[in-house]
Protein backbone atom coordinates (compact mmCIF):
# COMPACT_ATOMS: atom_id res chain seq x y z
CA UNK A 1 0.00 0.00 0.00
CA UNK A 2 1.17 3.53 -0.79
CA UNK A 3 0.57 6.14 1.88
CA UNK A 4 0.18 9.90 1.52
CA UNK A 5 0.19 12.58 4.22
CA UNK A 6 -1.86 15.36 2.68
CA UNK A 7 -2.46 17.19 5.96
CA UNK A 8 1.16 17.05 7.15
CA UNK A 9 0.45 15.03 10.30
CA UNK A 10 3.43 14.58 12.65
CA UNK A 11 5.82 11.70 12.04
CA UNK A 12 4.98 9.50 15.07
CA UNK A 13 1.26 9.57 14.20
CA UNK A 14 1.99 8.74 10.57
CA UNK A 15 4.27 5.86 11.52
CA UNK A 16 1.87 4.24 13.98
CA UNK A 17 -0.92 4.35 11.38
CA UNK A 18 1.33 2.78 8.75
CA UNK A 19 2.58 0.03 11.06
CA UNK A 20 0.64 -3.23 10.92
CA UNK A 21 1.61 -5.06 14.11
CA UNK A 22 -1.73 -6.88 14.20
CA UNK A 23 -1.09 -8.74 10.95
CA UNK A 24 2.53 -9.42 11.91
CA UNK A 25 1.42 -11.16 15.11
CA UNK A 26 -1.27 -13.12 13.27
CA UNK A 27 1.24 -14.31 10.68
CA UNK A 28 3.54 -15.66 13.37
CA UNK A 29 0.67 -17.48 15.08
CA UNK A 30 -0.50 -18.94 11.77
CA UNK A 31 2.96 -20.27 10.99
CA UNK A 32 3.18 -21.89 14.42
CA UNK A 33 -0.25 -23.55 13.91
CA UNK A 34 0.78 -24.97 10.53
CA UNK A 35 3.97 -26.39 12.01
CA UNK A 36 2.11 -27.88 14.98
CA UNK A 37 -0.35 -29.71 12.72
CA UNK A 38 2.09 -30.56 9.94
CA UNK A 39 0.25 -28.44 7.37
CA UNK A 40 2.02 -27.21 4.22
CA UNK A 41 3.11 -23.56 4.14
CA UNK A 42 0.77 -22.89 1.22
CA UNK A 43 -2.34 -24.08 3.12
CA UNK A 44 -5.10 -21.51 2.55
CA UNK A 45 -6.07 -19.42 5.56
CA UNK A 46 -9.07 -17.18 6.16
CA UNK A 47 -9.48 -15.05 9.22
CA UNK A 48 -13.01 -14.28 10.38
CA UNK A 49 -12.62 -10.74 9.04
CA UNK A 50 -11.70 -12.28 5.66
CA UNK A 51 -14.72 -14.60 5.65
CA UNK A 52 -17.30 -11.91 6.26
CA UNK A 53 -15.92 -9.64 3.52
CA UNK A 54 -17.35 -9.92 0.01
CA UNK A 55 -15.08 -12.24 -2.05
CA UNK A 56 -14.72 -9.57 -4.76
CA UNK A 57 -13.56 -7.00 -2.24
CA UNK A 58 -11.05 -9.31 -0.56
CA UNK A 59 -9.58 -10.60 -3.83
CA UNK A 60 -9.17 -7.17 -5.40
CA UNK A 61 -7.50 -5.74 -2.30
CA UNK A 62 -5.15 -8.73 -2.10
CA UNK A 63 -4.21 -8.57 -5.79
CA UNK A 64 -3.76 -4.80 -5.97
CA UNK A 65 -2.50 -4.10 -2.47
CA UNK A 66 0.75 -2.57 -3.68
CA UNK A 67 -1.13 -0.16 -5.96
CA UNK A 68 -3.66 1.13 -3.41
CA UNK A 69 -3.09 4.72 -2.31
CA UNK A 70 -4.47 5.96 1.02
CA UNK A 71 -3.96 9.04 3.12
CA UNK A 72 -2.98 8.42 6.73
CA UNK A 73 -5.69 10.81 7.97
CA UNK A 74 -8.34 8.37 6.79
CA UNK A 75 -7.17 5.66 9.21
CA UNK A 76 -7.24 7.70 12.43
CA UNK A 77 -10.45 6.06 13.67
CA UNK A 78 -8.98 2.60 13.01
CA UNK A 79 -6.05 3.63 15.19
CA UNK A 80 -8.45 4.86 17.88
CA UNK A 81 -10.13 1.45 17.89
CA UNK A 82 -6.79 -0.29 18.26
CA UNK A 83 -5.88 1.92 21.22
CA UNK A 84 -9.11 1.05 23.01
CA UNK A 85 -8.58 -2.65 22.35
CA UNK A 86 -5.03 -2.46 23.70
CA UNK A 87 -6.17 -0.75 26.91
CA UNK A 88 -9.05 -3.19 27.47
CA UNK A 89 -6.83 -6.22 26.87
CA UNK A 90 -4.26 -5.01 29.42
CA UNK A 91 -7.04 -4.27 31.91
CA UNK A 92 -8.42 -7.81 31.54
CA UNK A 93 -4.97 -9.28 32.10
CA UNK A 94 -4.51 -7.20 35.26
CA UNK A 95 -7.91 -8.40 36.45
CA UNK A 96 -6.81 -12.00 35.96
CA UNK A 97 -3.62 -11.34 37.92
CA UNK A 98 -5.50 -9.70 40.82
CA UNK A 99 -8.42 -12.03 41.29
CA UNK A 100 -8.26 -14.94 38.84
CA UNK A 101 -11.21 -13.36 36.99
CA UNK A 102 -10.88 -15.87 34.18
CA UNK A 103 -11.01 -13.39 31.30
CA UNK A 104 -9.72 -14.52 27.90
CA UNK A 105 -8.65 -11.33 26.10
CA UNK A 106 -7.71 -11.39 22.41
CA UNK A 107 -6.71 -15.06 22.17
CA UNK A 108 -6.60 -16.18 18.53
CA UNK A 109 -8.26 -19.51 17.80
CA UNK A 110 -7.39 -21.71 14.80
CA UNK A 111 -9.20 -24.66 13.26
CA UNK A 112 -8.71 -26.41 9.93
CA UNK A 113 -11.40 -28.09 7.84
CA UNK A 114 -11.61 -30.11 4.66
CA UNK A 115 -13.36 -28.21 1.89
CA UNK A 116 -13.84 -29.86 -1.50
CA UNK A 117 -10.70 -31.93 -1.00
CA UNK A 118 -8.57 -29.03 0.25
CA UNK A 119 -7.43 -28.11 3.74
CA UNK A 120 -8.51 -24.64 4.81
CA UNK A 121 -7.58 -22.90 8.06
CA UNK A 122 -10.07 -20.61 9.80
CA UNK A 123 -8.95 -18.27 12.58
CA UNK A 124 -10.43 -15.53 14.70
CA UNK A 125 -9.62 -13.46 17.78
CA UNK A 126 -12.54 -12.52 20.05
CA UNK A 127 -11.93 -9.32 22.00
CA UNK A 128 -12.99 -10.77 25.35
CA UNK A 129 -14.56 -13.93 26.73
CA UNK A 130 -15.56 -14.05 30.39
CA UNK A 131 -15.40 -17.05 32.67
CA UNK A 132 -19.09 -17.80 32.13
CA UNK A 133 -18.75 -17.87 28.33
CA UNK A 134 -20.01 -14.37 27.46
CA UNK A 135 -18.23 -13.19 24.31
CA UNK A 136 -17.84 -9.42 24.04
CA UNK A 137 -16.61 -7.50 21.00
CA UNK A 138 -15.67 -3.83 21.29
CA UNK A 139 -17.08 -1.44 18.69
CA UNK A 140 -15.74 2.12 18.65
CA UNK A 141 -18.38 3.96 16.68
CA UNK A 142 -20.67 6.97 16.61
CA UNK A 143 -24.22 7.51 17.81
CA UNK A 144 -25.40 6.69 14.30
CA UNK A 145 -24.01 3.17 14.78
CA UNK A 146 -25.99 2.76 17.98
CA UNK A 147 -29.19 3.99 16.33
CA UNK A 148 -28.83 1.46 13.51
CA UNK A 149 -28.38 -1.44 15.94
CA UNK A 150 -26.11 -4.44 15.54
CA UNK A 151 -24.70 -4.60 12.01
CA UNK A 152 -25.17 -7.86 10.18
CA UNK A 153 -21.38 -8.02 9.72
CA UNK A 154 -20.95 -7.92 13.50
CA UNK A 155 -23.48 -10.70 13.96
CA UNK A 156 -21.67 -12.80 11.36
CA UNK A 157 -18.28 -12.04 12.91
CA UNK A 158 -19.26 -12.98 16.45
CA UNK A 159 -21.03 -16.16 15.39
CA UNK A 160 -17.83 -17.19 13.59
CA UNK A 161 -15.99 -16.68 16.87
CA UNK A 162 -18.55 -18.84 18.65
CA UNK A 163 -18.04 -21.51 15.95
CA UNK A 164 -14.28 -21.46 16.52
CA UNK A 165 -14.78 -21.82 20.27
CA UNK A 166 -17.11 -24.75 19.71
CA UNK A 167 -14.48 -26.50 17.57
CA UNK A 168 -12.09 -26.11 20.51
CA UNK A 169 -14.64 -27.62 22.91
CA UNK A 170 -15.48 -24.26 24.51
CA UNK A 171 -19.02 -23.11 25.26
CA UNK A 172 -20.29 -19.64 24.37
CA UNK A 173 -23.32 -18.56 26.38
CA UNK A 174 -23.94 -15.08 25.01
CA UNK A 175 -22.76 -12.62 22.36
CA UNK A 176 -22.58 -8.90 23.04
CA UNK A 177 -21.44 -5.82 21.17
CA UNK A 178 -19.79 -3.30 23.50
CA UNK A 179 -20.32 0.18 22.06
CA UNK A 180 -17.78 2.93 22.71
CA UNK A 181 -19.60 6.00 21.40
CA UNK A 182 -17.01 8.57 20.40
CA UNK A 183 -19.50 11.40 19.76
CA UNK A 184 -21.81 10.85 22.76
CA UNK A 185 -23.17 14.03 24.37
CA UNK A 186 -24.46 14.22 27.94
CA UNK A 187 -26.90 16.97 26.97
CA UNK A 188 -28.63 14.65 24.49
CA UNK A 189 -29.16 11.76 26.93
CA UNK A 190 -32.60 13.10 27.93
CA UNK A 191 -33.92 12.30 24.45
CA UNK A 192 -35.93 9.12 24.00
CA UNK A 193 -33.84 6.37 22.43
CA UNK A 194 -30.52 8.15 23.00
CA UNK A 195 -27.94 5.97 24.79
CA UNK A 196 -27.67 6.80 28.47
CA UNK A 197 -23.86 6.54 28.61
CA UNK A 198 -20.90 6.71 26.21
CA UNK A 199 -20.27 3.00 26.77
CA UNK A 200 -23.21 0.59 26.34
CA UNK A 201 -23.78 -3.07 25.45
CA UNK A 202 -26.22 -4.63 23.03
CA UNK A 203 -27.01 -8.35 22.77
CA UNK A 204 -26.18 -10.08 19.49
CA UNK A 205 -28.21 -12.99 18.13
CA UNK A 206 -26.39 -16.30 18.48
CA UNK A 207 -27.21 -18.75 15.69
CA UNK A 208 -27.90 -22.47 16.14
CA UNK A 209 -24.89 -24.72 15.61
CA UNK A 210 -26.02 -25.92 12.19
CA UNK A 211 -26.48 -22.34 10.95
CA UNK A 212 -22.96 -21.45 12.07
CA UNK A 213 -21.60 -24.58 10.36
CA UNK A 214 -23.35 -23.77 7.09
CA UNK A 215 -22.24 -20.14 7.14
CA UNK A 216 -18.57 -21.03 7.66
CA UNK A 217 -18.57 -23.60 4.85
CA UNK A 218 -20.48 -21.37 2.42
CA UNK A 219 -18.23 -18.36 3.01
CA UNK A 220 -15.02 -20.37 2.76
CA UNK A 221 -16.26 -21.97 -0.47
CA UNK A 222 -17.23 -18.57 -1.92
CA UNK A 223 -13.76 -17.18 -1.26
CA UNK A 224 -12.10 -20.32 -2.62
CA UNK A 225 -14.17 -20.08 -5.80
CA UNK A 226 -13.28 -16.41 -6.29
CA UNK A 227 -9.56 -17.01 -5.88
CA UNK A 228 -8.91 -18.24 -9.42
CA UNK A 229 -11.11 -15.79 -11.33
CA UNK A 230 -10.01 -12.76 -13.32
CA UNK A 231 -10.81 -9.32 -11.87
CA UNK A 232 -13.79 -8.78 -14.16
CA UNK A 233 -15.13 -12.29 -13.48
CA UNK A 234 -15.26 -12.02 -9.70
CA UNK A 235 -18.70 -12.50 -8.10
CA UNK A 236 -20.72 -9.34 -7.66
CA UNK A 237 -21.18 -7.90 -4.19
CA UNK A 238 -24.77 -7.95 -2.97
CA UNK A 239 -26.64 -4.69 -2.23
CA UNK A 240 -26.33 -5.51 1.49
CA UNK A 241 -22.57 -6.02 1.15
CA UNK A 242 -22.25 -2.67 -0.62
CA UNK A 243 -24.40 -0.97 2.07
CA UNK A 244 -26.50 0.27 -0.80
CA UNK A 245 -28.98 3.09 -0.28
CA UNK A 246 -31.49 3.23 -3.14
CA UNK A 247 -32.42 6.46 -4.86
CA UNK A 248 -35.33 8.21 -3.19
CA UNK A 249 -37.44 11.37 -3.24
CA UNK A 250 -38.37 12.82 0.15
CA UNK A 251 -41.25 15.07 1.14
CA UNK A 252 -39.87 17.42 3.77
CA UNK A 253 -40.84 20.75 5.33
CA UNK A 254 -38.70 23.79 4.58
CA UNK A 255 -35.97 24.01 7.23
CA UNK A 256 -37.08 20.61 8.49
CA UNK A 257 -34.74 17.78 9.47
CA UNK A 258 -36.92 14.69 9.06
CA UNK A 259 -38.89 13.68 5.99
CA UNK A 260 -42.65 13.36 6.27
CA UNK A 261 -42.48 10.56 3.69
CA UNK A 262 -39.78 8.99 1.54
CA UNK A 263 -40.59 7.52 -1.87
CA UNK A 264 -38.33 4.60 -2.83
CA UNK A 265 -38.47 2.22 -5.79
CA UNK A 266 -38.94 -0.70 -3.38
CA UNK A 267 -42.37 0.73 -2.49
CA UNK A 268 -43.52 0.52 -6.12
CA UNK A 269 -43.83 -2.24 -8.74
CA UNK A 270 -40.56 -3.56 -10.15
CA UNK A 271 -39.13 -1.37 -12.90
CA UNK A 272 -40.56 1.90 -11.61
CA UNK A 273 -38.25 4.71 -12.71
CA UNK A 274 -37.10 7.87 -10.95
CA UNK A 275 -39.62 10.12 -12.68
CA UNK A 276 -42.54 8.20 -11.18
CA UNK A 277 -41.04 8.55 -7.70
CA UNK A 278 -40.46 12.26 -8.23
CA UNK A 279 -44.01 12.85 -9.45
CA UNK A 280 -45.49 10.87 -6.56
CA UNK A 281 -43.45 12.87 -4.04
CA UNK A 282 -44.45 16.12 -5.77
CA UNK A 283 -48.14 15.25 -5.61
CA UNK A 284 -47.80 14.36 -1.92
CA UNK A 285 -46.06 17.66 -1.13
CA UNK A 286 -48.71 19.59 -3.06
CA UNK A 287 -51.49 17.85 -1.17
CA UNK A 288 -49.89 18.62 2.19
CA UNK A 289 -49.35 22.26 1.26
CA UNK A 290 -53.06 22.71 0.53
CA UNK A 291 -53.81 21.77 4.15
CA UNK A 292 -51.29 24.11 5.80
CA UNK A 293 -52.37 26.83 8.20
CA UNK A 294 -51.22 30.42 7.71
CA UNK A 295 -47.55 30.88 8.50
CA UNK A 296 -46.66 27.18 8.54
CA UNK A 297 -43.58 26.23 6.48
CA UNK A 298 -44.35 24.58 3.17
CA UNK A 299 -43.35 21.11 2.05
CA UNK A 300 -40.70 20.64 -0.62
CA UNK A 301 -39.41 17.62 -2.51
CA UNK A 302 -35.80 16.60 -1.90
CA UNK A 303 -33.89 14.28 -4.23
CA UNK A 304 -31.74 11.69 -2.46
CA UNK A 305 -29.43 10.01 -4.98
CA UNK A 306 -28.68 6.35 -4.56
CA UNK A 307 -25.36 5.49 -2.97
CA UNK A 308 -23.19 2.45 -2.35
CA UNK A 309 -21.72 3.65 0.93
CA UNK A 310 -19.20 0.90 1.47
CA UNK A 311 -17.91 1.12 -2.09
CA UNK A 312 -17.56 4.88 -2.02
CA UNK A 313 -15.93 5.29 1.37
CA UNK A 314 -14.86 2.05 2.99
CA UNK A 315 -13.64 -0.26 0.22
CA UNK A 316 -9.97 0.03 -0.73
CA UNK A 317 -10.68 -2.00 -3.88
CA UNK A 318 -12.99 0.58 -5.48
CA UNK A 319 -10.28 1.89 -7.81
CA UNK A 320 -9.86 -1.58 -9.32
CA UNK A 321 -13.50 -2.67 -9.44
CA UNK A 322 -15.06 -2.56 -12.90
CA UNK A 323 -18.57 -2.84 -11.46
CA UNK A 324 -18.11 0.20 -9.23
CA UNK A 325 -16.67 2.16 -12.15
CA UNK A 326 -19.74 1.30 -14.22
CA UNK A 327 -22.04 2.25 -11.34
CA UNK A 328 -20.35 5.63 -10.88
CA UNK A 329 -20.55 6.33 -14.61
CA UNK A 330 -24.27 5.51 -14.68
CA UNK A 331 -24.90 7.62 -11.56
CA UNK A 332 -23.08 10.58 -13.10
CA UNK A 333 -25.19 10.39 -16.25
CA UNK A 334 -28.39 10.12 -14.23
CA UNK A 335 -27.43 13.12 -12.08
CA UNK A 336 -26.83 15.17 -15.22
CA UNK A 337 -30.39 14.37 -16.38
CA UNK A 338 -31.99 15.13 -13.02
Amino acid sequence: MKWTNVFALPGPLVEVIQEDLYHTKRGEQLQAYKELHGLPVETKHYSVSDLIKPPRMRELISRHYGEIVKDVSGDVFRLLGQLFHHLFRDSAMRGNARSAAGYIPEKRLFHHIQLDGQTVIISGEPDLVSQDGVLDDYKVTGIYGWDKGVKIEWEQQMNCYAWLRRQAGLATTKLRAVYILRDWKHSEAVQEGYPQAPAMTMDVTMWPDDVQDTYILDRARAHQDAHGRADDRLPECTPAEMWEKPEAWAVIRQRGKRAAKVYKASDFPAGTDSDVLRLAAGADAGSRNLKLKAGEPAYDVEHRPGERTRCATYCDARGFCDLYSAYKSAAYKQAAVV
